[in-house]
């Protein structure tokens, strides 16, 4: 993703949850306003984080945080946050059931929380919570702060309209 971006001319910073921040779920430990500040903004870099396997502070030793953890609490505590792109491997955005081969894929172009959705999670491949998650947190984002949430396919060309606040293919998530 980072090579990705600075082919198209965007500078980033990448930050590694492993060594900033702790604990697991939505209450993991680290300073996200700092890490994640609106200086960037006057630095003109793009923020890239994802999930990964952190220490924690109990019997466990480490385990695992949720990159949809980390951008719930980005997007509700950092004040310039104005959309969140969720970048899905494989698929548009939200679809009316799960992908299968040979199957046509009918995209859901808005979803809001209370709406019917037919998913699953397989949690040999995805350990912390599937798009079940990703939808939760999305929702609790879009309820809280009211800004735009999208799924979409995450090939590069539509991660750089998406966050360039341009139109592409997806699901939005409804107030």
């Amino acid at each position: 993703l980072n090579s990705s971006f600075a082919k198209y001319g965007v500078n980033t910073q990448v930050h590694v949850p492993h060594y900033i921040f702790s604990g697991t779920g939505m209450n993991f430990e680290g300073d996200i306003k700092n890490t994640f500040s609106s200086h960037r903004m006057q630095e003109r870099k793009l923020d890239i984080t994802f999930g990964d396997v952190v220490p924690c502070r109990d019997e466990r030793k480490f385990g695992i945080l949720s990159g949809d953890d980390l951008i719930y609490r980005i997007a509700t505590e950092v004040t310039d946050v104005t959309r969140v792109v969720f970048a899905i491997k494989g698929v548009d955005g939200l679809l009316e059931c799960p992908p299968k081969t040979g199957i046509p894929q009918k995209l859901i172009p808005t979803w809001k929380e209370g709406e019917p959705f037919k998913g699953e999670h397989n949690s040999s491949v995805d350990v912390t919570g599937g798009i079940f998650l990703k939808l939760q947190r999305s929702a609790q984002i879009v309820a809280k702060k009211n800004i735009k949430v999208m799924l979409i396919r995450g090939v590069p060309e539509r991660v750089q309209l998406a966050c360039e606040g341009k139109s592409v293919l997806g699901t939005i998530v409804l107030r």
